[in-house]
């Protein structure tokens, strides 16, 4: 999950209920805190940048998250990465229609809002 703001944070929270293995990542400490222990590993990263996303193993991961609702240009850059390393299956947070026709066309499996 890249992003834990209230979308994210939750994501979390109910991924770990259904007892999956989370890897958590966001910019601010704070809500790296509020979900280190509902999952596997929680990292203060930037979810857009490639070297990052190769240390937290995001390339083995089955699924991707990306709930980075701040900027759209760093959720196209970790959308790009995340397909560049080949995940099986990416879920993007969109705020609008054309920003989710955006990320389909970049090659999102999936867009909610």
């Amino acid at each position: 999950v890249l992003g834990l703001g209230r979308l994210g944070n939750s994501l979390v929270r109910h991924l770990f209920l259904e007892r999956a293995e989370v890897i958590a990542m966001d910019m601010d400490e704070k809500n790296v805190n509020a979900v280190k222990e509902h999952c596997h590993l929680a990292v203060q990263g930037d979810g857009s940048d490639m070297d990052t996303l190769r240390e937290i193993g995001a390339g083995r991961v089955d699924l991707a998250f990306l709930c980075m609702g701040e900027s759209f240009e760093a959720s196209v850059l970790a959308l790009t990465n995340l397909l560049e390393l080949k995940v099986p299956r990416i879920e993007v947070r969109a705020s609008d229609a054309r920003k989710a026709k955006i990320f389909k066309s970049i090659g999102a499996h999936g867009v909610f809002y």
